[in-house]
């Protein structure tokens, strides 16, 4: 049983820039935690066999560190975990990544149809209709208890769908009006902020603001 999962969603090759920033980030003070690698899969399957592994081992909260995130603060999965620990009613936090494009802007929507948003650059805690699920935090007790999903096979298990793409919605949109659907209200955290970083070292970085 550990109080916090931290599932890492790779192709089995990592950076040595990821390796290291895992290395110095801060430990969780005073609450067991596990990190488990899900290799070869789709990044799909991974996100729902790491639930059902969260379900499993009792886990309180599932936190998902993609092997392409680097996060610019070394207490940024304190600061998720403080959030959760503090407001009982975030029941999905999510820290703020770009997008691959040459305009990196974030993976955050206020609205359904609404666009990307910046009204996190306040560094404080905003619901949201949807943020990226590379670098996001779930309580696993709304999870398992409140949000109806099918099952479907995979390696021999029946594994709970909570997260699928389609030809024109990626994971985070799926999971995105899956909480909608079930009451469960989505947040991000406007002080942590991620970088994407690829296998072949081209890193995706926010911005910063410039006075205009």
């Amino acid at each position: 049983m550990s109080d916090l999962l931290i599932a890492v969603c790779t192709l089995g090759k990592v950076r040595a820039e990821w390796a290291t920033n895992l290395a110095i980030m801060k430990p969780v003070s005073g609450r067991p935690y596990e990190l488990t690698l899900l290799q070869g899969m789709t990044t799909v399957d991974a996100r729902n066999v790491a639930m059902a592994l969260a379900k499993e081992r009792e886990s309180e909260y599932l936190l998902f560190y993609d092997d392409d995130m680097i996060p610019r603060d070394s207490d940024a999965v304190l600061n998720l975990v403080s959030a959760m620990e503090r407001y009982r009613d975030i029941d999905v936090l999510g820290g703020i990544y770009p997008r691959r494009r040459s305009v990196p802007d974030p993976l955050v929507f206020k609205e359904e149809e609404g666009g990307v948003w910046w009204g996190w650059e306040d560094g404080q805690i905003h619901e949201v209709y949807m943020t990226g699920t590379g670098f996001m935090m779930l309580r696993m007790e709304r999870m398992n208890n409140d949000v109806a999903v099918e099952v479907y096979p995979l390696q021999d298990s029946m594994i709970p769908r909570f997260f699928d793409r389609t030809k024109d919605r990626t994971d985070d949109f799926y999971f995105a009006d899956l909480c909608k659907e079930n009451g469960i209200r989505q947040f991000v955290h406007g002080h942590v902020i991620c970088d994407q970083m690829n296998i072949d070292g081209t890193r995706y970085a926010i911005p910063e603001r410039v006075a205009v």
